[in-house]
């Protein structure tokens, strides 16, 4: 039987948790990478083609925290292993490590990372170290999980 106090009730119990719940919001961003991947680079391009660069990536225009990578790789490799380095470099040029996680031969990574708040700046991703790249065709593709550290209004 329907009844409309039902409906009201649910839609009081959801605003109510609305406002006491979470109000920061997330993201989520990706980036991509072909060919061989070199330790110290910056491979992956986070828009129109143009790879990323030491102190050059995903720009945050606010506080912000990391909650987690999803990282997947599409290639001939039977024994790839790669690390990568999830950075934070403020507005001043001053780089944090934010984590470093590593891929091998599943060839996808999940990585819950929950990191500190950060202040706007950029996020890049470095190859810290490879092993067992051979084929020129690889294909990666990052998602970077982010969480407002403020409210945005």
């Amino acid at each position: 039987m329907y009844s409309p106090f039902a409906n009201a009730s649910r839609i009081s119990y959801l605003a109510r948790n609305a406002k006491i719940g979470d109000s920061r919001e997330c993201f989520c961003s990706t980036a991509e990478a072909e060919g061989l991947l070199v330790t110290d680079s910056y491979p992956f391009s986070l828009g129109s083609g143009s790879v990323s660069m030491e102190a050059f990536g995903l720009p945050i225009f606010f506080k912000s925290k990391v909650l987690g990578i999803a990282l997947s790789s599409v290639s001939s490799d039977e024994y790839p292993d790669i690390e990568f380095e999830l950075q934070h470099v403020s507005v001043s040029g001053v780089v944090s490590v934010i984590d470093t996680f590593s891929m091998d031969s599943n060839k996808f990574v999940i990585n819950s990372i929950q990191s500190l708040v950060y202040q706007p700046g950029q996020i890049c991703v470095k190859i810290k170290s490879v092993s067992g790249l051979t084929d020129d065709f690889a294909k990666y593709r990052i998602a970077i999980y982010l969480q407002s550290g403020e409210a945005i209004s």
